[in-house]
């Protein structure tokens, strides 16, 4: 978002920005940072139990994880 400022391009009117991962980081940048936000302590929980089992000789089972939309600022409603 800075290299935008310095070219004159104005987030979120000329543009959107969305990260990706929720870190803390993007509430700090100005405008705060829209991100897709991983459910990281439960991936490290699951990650913990998958090795468990593996480590037992038990097959591994397919988890997916739902990420979630953190609406900040770097975004705005498109309009026609």
């Amino acid at each position: 978002m800075g290299e935008l400022a310095r070219r004159g391009v104005r987030v979120p009117d000329d543009v959107s920005v969305i990260g990706f991962d929720g870190l803390d980081l993007g509430a700090r940048s100005n405008p705060r940072l829209t991100t897709i936000r991983q459910p990281i302590d439960a991936m490290g929980e699951i990650a913990l139990q998958l090795a468990s089992r593996l480590i037992a000789g038990d097959p591994a089972e397919h988890i997916v994880l739902e990420p979630s939309l953190l609406v900040r600022d770097s975004t705005r409603a498109v309009t026609s």
